[in-house]
């Protein structure tokens, strides 16, 4: 018995500009644009699991799993707890060195004395940015659709006019 091939439509370059611009204003969507607010309640203000950074007020080592930073200058993370005496345990995503340098790390659980705790800030959405980024694909989006729509000709005719050349 003889299996017949199956034959798939090829899609438009409308289909294709439509998908790309969905998933890009979807992925956008999911991950946002965040910014980190600074916080004064202190780490009680935090939830197990929120983002938060932790700046300090010395450079410290931090064990990122893949890398230890010697000289994080600020730590971010997820809050697991506080201890008794006021050490804060994160799972540490990434550091900031003192010249503006980041590292990234796997979540391992890092332990950050109390001393060494300049502020504590909350990772948040910053909608301003967001709204920016969302309306320039969207804009984007329109702009592929009408490239695909009209097959990339910006106008009908023959083109002619204009004067004829000096004899």
């Amino acid at each position: 018995m003889e299996k017949k091939a199956r034959t798939v439509p090829l899609c438009t370059a409308r289909t294709l500009a439509r998908r790309g611009a969905l998933t890009a204003l979807a992925l956008t969507a999911l991950t946002g644009c965040y910014k980190y607010t600074p916080v004064e309640e202190g780490v009680e203000a935090f939830k197990t699991g929120e983002s938060m950074r932790v700046a300090l007020t010395r450079p410290i080592e931090v064990d990122l799993g893949s890398i230890t930073v010697n000289d994080a200058v600020a730590v971010r993370g997820e809050f697991i707890r506080q201890e008794d005496d006021g050490t804060i345990v994160l799972a540490a995503f990434g550091t900031t060195s003192p010249t503006g340098e980041e590292m990234t790390g796997d979540g391992k659980t890092v332990r950050i004395p109390v001393d060494a705790v300049s502020g504590l800030e909350r990772k948040t959405i910053n909608a301003g940015a967001t709204a920016l980024t969302v309306g320039a694909i969207a804009g984007g989006a329109v702009a592929i659709g009408a490239v695909a729509l009209t097959g990339g000709e910006s106008g009908r005719g023959s083109g002619g006019g204009g004067t004829e050349p000096d004899q």
